[in-house]
């Protein structure tokens, strides 16, 4: 497991075991690739997985670590062995249990099956909080972050850095990893620049040769829509260790967006994200419409964090009315989009100001 960044964090997980009695015969601490002075920590349990007590207890680390996952169950001289099911082990969810969520046929079972879920505010009464750096998402925090197209020129991204960090946004989204060659030495360069200016580092995943590219640069994933519905990809996030964002796929119902960050968390990671970009609506629009009424429905149901990205259901620098709704809806943080490209970079900077500030003072967001 991973526990929190914060002061106790471990002590605070290891009270759960004292709590359910269980006895601990190993503990090491082992660095995470990649994240300079992170652990993640290794235990050892005297319990069958099979008993309550053992399920109990694993159930309330779930909801107080960044990452969990159970590797195996064996027998030793005082504890039989069991059998274990992939849901025991936290590996992924079972394929009956995700296709009776996604049935719409049996309404009684549903409703049974989603307060077992990772997800549900059932499983988990208190919300989930995100914290990278400066950004913080969820349970009364509002992030902003800067969607920025990747360009090879890294000193012009220091400078927009500092200027997205004066406007107020907290992170910068950079999109098209794949129409840069030789990217990796770039990813390190964009990375010192956004730190330099206490902009966590967000990277898009829009094809999963990405992956392997963004992960040891990227602070946080995004996930795009069109890889909502790549189950190995997602396993593959689920067994990482970073903060996720995972952007709804603009067909998707809410059930499926919601059995997609069941697969991210029961792989593990449960620094999830959820990103309301647009749904389409079969008429003759060229750009996707936001689902507010699917916002309203998933904080009804979830403990997840969600935001909304404006790139591309509105007009770049007219969506300030739209952000403010979403807030009070409770919408838990913001992408805007960072168009250099199109000129007009200090009209641009102006209007997100002016946007940021109206949220953060006028609307009293933290």
């Amino acid at each position: 497991m991973a526990t929190g960044q914060k002061p106790g964090a471990l002590v605070e997980a290891l009270l759960v075991l004292k709590a359910h009695n269980l006895n601990m015969s190993k503990l090491e601490s082992r660095p995470i690739p990649g994240t300079p002075w992170e652990e993640m920590f290794y235990l050892d349990l005297d319990a069958n997985l099979s008993n309550e007590s053992m399920q109990k207890a694993l159930k309330e680390l779930e909801r107080i670590t960044r990452f969990i996952k159970v590797l195996g169950c064996y027998p030793c001289e005082t504890v039989n062995p069991t059998q274990l099911s992939n849901s025991q082990l936290m590996i992924e969810p079972t394929t009956s249990r995700t296709a009776e969520l996604n049935d719409g046929n049996n309404d009684n079972d549903s409703s049974i099956q989603t307060s077992h879920r990772r997800w549900s505010l059932t499983q988990k009464p208190q919300l989930t909080q995100i914290t990278h750096g400066q950004l913080a998402i969820g349970n009364g925090q509002f992030g902003a972050i800067a969607q920025l197209k990747l360009t090879t020129d890294s000193q012009d991204i220091a400078q927009q850095a500092k200027q997205l960090k004066e406007a107020g946004f907290q992170a910068v989204l950079l999109t098209g990893i794949q129409h840069v060659q030789h990217v990796s030495p770039l990813l390190d360069e964009v990375k010192r620049a956004l730190h330099q200016f206490d902009l966590s580092c967000v990277f898009e995943i829009e094809y999963e040769t990405e992956l392997k590219q963004a992960v040891g640069h990227a602070d946080i994933l995004l996930i795009s829509g069109k890889q909502m519905h790549h189950k190995p990809l997602l396993q593959q996030i689920g067994s990482l260790h970073i903060p996720v964002i995972l952007e709804r796929n603009t067909m998707a119902s809410v059930d499926e967006f919601l059995a997609s960050a069941e697969t991210i968390l029961s792989c593990g990671n449960q620094q999830v994200i959820l990103c309301e970009s647009g749904i389409r609506t079969f008429n003759d629009a060229v750009k996707p419409a936001l689902d507010l009424a699917a916002l309203v429905q998933i904080k009804a149901m979830s403990h997840l964090p969600i935001i909304i990205n404006t790139s591309y259901a509105y007009e770049p620098l007219n969506e300030t009315g739209i952000v403010i709704a979403a807030k009070q809806l409770r919408a838990d943080g913001v992408i805007l989009p960072f168009m250099p490209e199109m000129g007009n970079v200090d009209e641009q900077i102006s209007l997100h100001r002016q946007c940021l500030s109206e949220l953060y003072h006028k609307h009293r967001l933290v």
